[in-house]
């Protein structure tokens, strides 16, 4: 008699071999037992095509990436047309429309394999990765195929990155759709009110990422508010626009009776932004994000200086809007100051100063002081990004040295700026550097 495991065991030795593809498939060669499980983790994301970059265009690499995703797209049709198990494995799907566009291939395998896939919980569409990618590119057929398959009653999240001009209509449209998320988007400001017939949804809507997709949802927020009335995670990326300011009020006030977390970023520093109303009363929010960004003056070799102050008024300004009386009920407060730069250096007297010298800083901190909310932490973080535009050729590695005196330097610069909010005990700050090198 073969040994067995119980299904329980068997469960647990799966679940930790999810990541390892390797491991998977050496699994499912032990057993039938072990066959079914290890193919039901092999078999739960499936990319539609391979990630790649803009090296991959420059360096020739783009013609051998097509091929690779037909063939993916071609087996994955044969596979699931013989074996209908293995389908119903693929809960999460990952298509790269932008990889095949007019290919005749695309066309003719894409819908029959979105058909059989009648177990999906996930969808994401990737238009492109580096620029905008026009839906009306999309063969009809695939659209059709695509709009289709978001209707399965089971999908509850879907992304979107990277793609102009989709239609509103079907990217609400998947009846038990709990949480979104845009990126990249860029929708149609032509179309009205009348021109968008959006159904309503069966599940309600409790999380949106909107990540430089303003101008996306800005039709559907002032045409249907009442998508956005169950939210309770809320994150939405600002622009140096009227309109986008208010298309964050109005989805804020459609779901002021659910939402619970909001995180506004701010990515404009040499714009200042323009608030037409304040925030509505949120009584519900515990958490609150605000991110701005700055670039450096210094550039590679040279010492790491934020010139531009906007980025602190637009802090300040957007907690202003946000109300005094909303952060009597908040909980944490997080301040993204997210620092784009070619140098990491530091002058080793201390002469030249990070932070610029501007009275915003007393605002906020006079501002966040005078709050009565001791239950209220407060969280100023700077991230460095390296600026990758401003090397031609290899980047080299920063200095550790070097690193760690900027961020000793911002610490300190930081908590000095704000040092009647440091001295209520509510303020932590904290640096931290983003690579690639």
């Amino acid at each position: 008699m073969q040994p067995h495991l119980p299904p329980e065991l068997l469960d647990l030795i799966m679940d930790e071999a999810e990541d390892s593809p390797p491991t998977l498939h050496s699994l499912s060669l032990v057993s039938k037992q072990c066959a079914f499980q290890a193919r039901r983790h092999i078999f739960k994301h499936v990319d539609l095509g391979f990630e790649y970059g803009d090296i991959g265009r420059v360096q020739m690499e783009w013609l051998r990436i097509i091929r690779r995703s037909m063939e993916r797209l071609r087996n994955l049709r044969k596979l699931f047309w013989k074996n209908e198990t293995l389908a119903s494995c693929v809960k999460s799907i990952n298509i790269r429309v932008e990889l095949y566009d007019e290919t005749a291939d695309f066309i003719e395998n894409l819908p029959p394999v979105l058909q059989r896939l009648t177990s999906l919980s996930s969808v994401q569409i990737t238009g492109s990765s580096g620029y905008c990618f026009h839906w009306e590119r999309i063969p009809k057929r695939v659209a059709d195929a695509i709009a289709e398959c978001l209707l399965q009653p089971g999908i509850y999240e879907v992304a979107v990155k990277g793609l102009w001009n989709a239609p509103s209509q079907l990217i609400f449209s998947s009846p038990s759709l709990k949480r979104l998320h845009l990126e990249c988007m860029r929708g149609n400001l032509e179309q009205t009110q009348e021109h968008l017939p959006l159904p309503p949804s069966c599940t309600p809507l409790t999380e949106l990422v909107a990540v430089t997709s303003d101008t996306f949802i800005q039709t559907p927020a002032h045409a249907s508010p009442r998508l956005f009335s169950h939210l309770k995670t809320f994150q939405m990326d600002l622009r140096a626009s009227p309109e986008s300011w208010t298309t964050c009020t109005e989805i804020l006030r459609a779901c002021r009776g659910t939402v619970e977390r909001i995180v506004l970023c701010l990515r404009r520093d040499h714009e200042t932004i323009v608030y037409e109303e304040d925030i509505p009363l949120l009584p519900q929010v515990k958490h609150l994000g605000i991110g701005v960004f700055s670039y450096s003056w210094g550039e590679v070799g040279e010492c790491l200086h934020l010139g531009g102050p906007l980025f602190v008024r637009h802090m300040r300004m957007t907690l202003s809007k946000y109300g005094s009386n909303n952060l009597e009920v908040l909980e944490s407060l997080s301040m993204q100051i997210n620092i784009i730069t070619a140098t990491c250096k530091v002058a080793n007297d201390h002469s030249l100063s990070i932070l610029p010298d501007t009275e915003e800083w007393s605002f906020l901190d006079e501002y966040l002081s005078g709050l009565a909310n001791n239950r209220l932490q407060v969280k100023l973080e700077f991230v460095i990004h390296r600026d990758l535009q401003a090397y031609e050729s290899e980047l080299e590695l920063w200095d550790t040295h070097e690193t760690e005196a900027a961020i000793d330097q911002l610490s300190k610069e930081a908590s000095a700026k704000l040092a009647r909010t440091g001295q209520t005990g509510r303020l932590l700050v904290a640096v931290s550097i983003k690579f690639p090198v």
